[in-house]
């Protein structure tokens, strides 16, 4: 999430690129400096014409044409380790990695998708007193680029030091979520690293980046409670089963 920022005048143009209308019809305000940049894309400020405070998360240029080049070299090198070293095989399958990294990478370069993610996390979690989750704009939503709220708090990671925060609150309500999400939606937050999550106050917390979730039917997440309960139990067979 410390990735080196790219011209903001590439941002400009592919916003307009990608609503179709000049910027200033869009957004009342925009700031050209960026607020954070990471590998894929890179997120400015803006103001909305009926004054909602967003960010805009715009994708990297030609990040999608980089990415499976990427992953073909991936690929490359899967093959000659299945080819050359078989006795590596026998435990996991190179190429079936590199198919799975490539299905979610395909989800996450897909802007739109993740904003039909946030839509979904936003209905699970809105009247929840703890999880804030950003408001989603579809309607200004595209392929390359997502609008939603903007988030005022700060990376979870930056309260280690300060005294005013309730750690062991922090982590449970934390804790809590994730196991709401697996447990009762069987739909989560699948890339939930300390960038990705903030502090708004001493009791509450925000999911940010929803590019990759995960979803469990009904069949494994009862397989995950029983599995979840046997640890608890200390039952083997449970757990075996």
């Amino acid at each position: 999430d410390r990735v080196k920022p790219f011209p903001s005048d590439i941002a400009i143009r592919t916003i307009q690129d990608e609503l179709k209308v000049p910027l200033e019809d869009a957004f009342a305000t925009f700031n050209p400096e960026s607020l954070a940049a990471a590998s894929i894309g890179q997120v400015h400020d803006a103001t909305l014409k009926k004054g909602e405070k967003v960010v805009i998360k715009v994708q990297r240029p030609k990040i999608e044409q980089l990415m499976h080049t990427d992953i073909d070299i991936m690929y490359y090198f899967a093959k000659l380790l299945q080819a050359h070293y078989p006795e590596v095989s026998k435990f996991i399958n190179p190429i079936d990695i590199v198919k799975e990294f490539e299905r979610y990478t395909e989800a996450e370069l897909n802007y739109m998708l993740e904003a039909k993610h946030i839509e979904h996390f936003y209905r699970n979690f809105q009247n929840h007193p703890n999880i804030k989750i950003p408001k989603p704009y579809l309607n200004l939503s595209t392929r390359r680029i997502v609008v939603m709220e903007k988030i005022e708090g700060i990376p979870i990671l930056d309260i280690r030091r300060d005294p005013k925060y309730d750690k062991r609150l922090i982590n449970n309500i934390l804790t809590d979520s994730i196991m709401k999400q697996v447990f009762i939606d069987g739909y989560f937050h699948a890339d939930p690293h300390p960038g990705n999550i903030f502090v708004l106050g001493k009791d509450r917390i925000a999911f940010l980046d929803f590019g990759i979730v995960g979803i469990i039917d009904e069949k494994l997440k009862e397989n995950i409670t029983k599995l979840f309960i046997g640890m608890i139990q200390g039952n083997l067979d449970i757990m075996a089963e």
